[in-house]
């Protein structure tokens, strides 16, 4: 009893901490699970997505065009390697980039006084932490068996909205 009075009064007193804590373990737990392929937040995203387009035939074909974009982007990483390396090359440009604006901006702030480019410094890191966040994804369809899951998930959502398309239309 001594013992869980202890751990109690531990409680109480970090209360603080132990929530700041929980909150940074569910949002690196959502980063995490955006490296994964089969990232339930990216599917619920989609999902997400699906459904507003299905409010509109116009939306619907956007949809649809967009899907159909994104899975010829996954086909190109199936029929050759140099595709997936190419594209994870871009990525890191794009961090190498954002990386070096920010460092720019944050080394101009120094120079110049009363300046608010710290700010904006801070936003491109942001951006370089959201291109490395889409180069995990990207890399992480390394397999064929990645790619091909990922090219089946996609035709069939784009099925889906085909058919709800046809009911629209007819």
């Amino acid at each position: 009893m001594d013992k869980l009075h202890h751990l109690w009064d531990f409680i109480a007193g970090h209360w603080f901490e132990i929530v700041l804590a929980a909150i940074f373990a569910f949002v690196f737990g959502l980063i995490l699970d955006l490296f994964t392929p089969g990232s339930r937040l990216r599917a619920v995203i989609r999902h997400i997505k699906n459904k507003l387009s299905e409010r509109s035939a116009e939306r619907l074909r956007e949809r649809i065009k967009q899907l159909k974009m994104s899975r010829d982007n996954v086909v190109a990483y199936l029929s050759s390697d140099k595709a997936l390396y190419l594209a994870t090359l871009r990525i890191v440009i794009g961090m190498l980039v954002a990386i070096a604006t920010g460092a720019g901006l944050a080394l101009l702030n120094n120079m110049v006084a009363h300046s608010p480019l710290d700010f904006f410094a801070g936003l491109f890191y942001f951006l370089a932490i959201v291109i490395g966040i889409q180069g995990f994804k990207t890399s992480s369809l390394d397999t064929t068996a990645k790619v091909t899951a990922m090219i089946i998930e996609l035709n069939s959502e784009i099925a889906d909205l085909e058919k709800k398309l046809e009911a629209i239309a007819n």
